[in-house]
């Protein structure tokens, strides 16, 4: 195994444990730490189908406690049919732009949230108006599919509107699953499902299943929980800013 494989293990160790917590995150962080190691096409590749065995451990770890009604009355609807619209324009847009926009956004959200927790002696999470969560999965949707890293604005969705630790993660793995089952879709038929992303996988594989067991062993506070889902959105956020400044 070489170095680069060896430092790839220990960045998947950290980024699984932190999605086996909090139901997110594992992607957006390897991704932005694994691009200083490897090609762009390859990695993403690689995490969306490390990312497809997450989400399948953590629906069946957190099953009882997914919202249906919510996921097909509202969220994976309009989630996917912003990623089919962000599939669609992938081609149209300025990447680094879009980047740019998305990660102000959710600097914006998550500082204002943690404010709003700050000053605020019951850490609970308001209800966003009905539009405002449409939008939200909808532009979280459309990111993804052009970006892969749309995720943060669904998290932020999930923050405000399911109530438990266990409904925010079984109910962001599952929409997460479906989500990365159609972006693999796109891959096999751009013919990105080498024998060479393949090799690599695997040889990620041990980094992959300590950091699931890591995060598995953790126990959070529900009022700690949510404080360190938005700081999590916010270092995302600033690791995608990073390379404007």
């Amino acid at each position: 195994m070489t170095n680069r494989l060896i430092l790839m293990n220990a960045v998947l160790v950290v980024a699984h444990a932190v999605e086996s917590v909090l139901g997110f995150g594992a992607t957006i962080t390897a991704f932005g730490l694994g691009l200083y190691l490897f090609q762009i096409n390859t990695l993403l590749v690689v995490l969306v189908l490390l990312a497809l065995l997450q989400s399948t451990w953590l629906v069946i770890r957190w099953f009882t406690h997914i919202e249906w009604k919510k996921i097909y009355a509202r969220i994976l609807p309009v989630a996917l049919l912003g990623v089919i619209v962000g599939i669609l324009l992938r081609d149209r847009f300025d990447e680094a732009g879009l980047k740019l926009i998305l990660g102000l956004f959710i600097l914006v959200l998550a500082s204002a949230e943690l404010v709003l927790m700050a000053v605020s002696r019951k850490r609970t999470s308001r209800n966003l108006p009905e539009g405002a969560g449409l939008a939200l999965i909808l532009t979280g949707g459309i990111f993804h599919g052009l970006l892969t890293i749309g995720g943060p604005l669904i998290v932020y969705y999930a923050s405000r509107q399911l109530s438990s630790q266990g409904s925010i993660r079984g109910t962001l793995a599952f929409i997460w699953l479906i989500l990365n089952i159609v972006m693999l879709g796109g891959f096999l038929l751009d013919g990105r499902i080498t024998g060479e992303v393949l090799k690599m996988t695997g040889m990620l594989l041990p980094g992959f299943a300590a950091g699931i067991l890591a995060g598995s062993l953790l126990k959070v506070r529900d009022d700690i929980f949510r404080i360190v889902t938005y700081v999590m959105l916010m270092l995302i956020a600033v690791s995608i800013l990073v390379p404007y400044f």
